[in-house]
């Protein structure tokens, strides 16, 4: 339970840190929301300083006598950041026809999931529950 969480957060971690600067607003679900001054807002810089400091925390766990190290932490592909014998199960994609991979992956269940989301959220509400849904529908563990 605890793995599948922190992944999730690992996630949407690499998901702003990868893509988020190049190509985000290319997608429809970011289009008219997620604008180039997005990134300034108060509560989106909280929420990549708190991202940073997990990432500082696993690195830190990585060198203690007993680590802690669930993930690789230097991956650059969606779904490769997972350590160990616990295997990462991503949910199949909508359409069966076309399989996204790596990053499209993201951005094809961001774009669906985004008709999901509540329009009275502010835009950061909005943003933070998007990233909610979209690694809950990709993330799960096999036992």
């Amino acid at each position: 339970m605890l793995v599948n969480q922190l992944s999730r957060f690992l996630l949407f971690r690499n998901y702003m840190q990868y893509i988020f600067n190049r190509e985000y607003r290319k997608q429809p679900y970011a289009h008219k929301r997620f604008d180039k001054d997005f990134r300034k807002v108060n509560v989106i810089q909280k929420l990549e300083t708190v991202q940073e400091s997990f990432v500082t925390w696993l690195q830190e766990m990585e060198k203690q006598n007993r680590k802690f190290s669930p993930f690789n932490l230097s991956a650059t592909k969606a779904f490769n950041f997972v350590e160990s014998e616990i295997n990462i199960i991503t949910k199949p994609a909508i359409f069966d026809k076309i399989r996204f991979k790596n990053w499209a992956r993201v951005d094809n269940e961001l774009n669906c999931q985004i008709s999901n989301i509540d329009r009275a959220l502010t835009n950061e509400g909005l943003f933070i529950e998007l990233f909610y849904r979209t690694t809950e529908a990709l993330i799960n563990y096999k036992n």
